[in-house]
């Protein structure tokens, strides 16, 4: 009932399967999302893998000492994943500061 409504509001039948998964993606709210350029995805990889590497690293000194495991595995990998977690959000709001076709949208 209310796809219906909603769809009628928006001048769209609901009764055409091509137009009812405009209710999903609305052309008023596409231009606010946020866009990420290229060097933005490489750095969210290269983040994300990194996380993937100090994790691999916290699980082999934790397997070391297996008496304190999960003492020694929380120290080792929040000892690096807080600063590659700053880093990360430091760095993509420097890219996305960087970016020239955001701020040429914006004015």
């Amino acid at each position: 009932m209310f796809t219906r409504w909603w769809l009628s509001k928006k001048g769209r039948s609901a009764y055409n399967p091509g137009e009812t998964d405009m209710l999903f993606n609305d052309e008023d709210t596409q231009d606010t999302k946020p866009r990420l350029n290229a060097r933005q995805k490489l750095f969210i990889l290269c983040i994300d893998v990194a996380i993937i590497v100090e994790l691999c690293i916290s699980m082999s000194v934790a397997t070391s000492h297996m008496d304190t495991f999960t003492p020694s595995f929380m120290k080792t990998f929040f000892a690096m994943f807080l600063p590659t977690l700053v880093a990360g959000f430091a760095g993509h709001r420097m890219l996305r500061r960087a970016n020239p076709s955001a701020e040429q949208s914006q004015s």
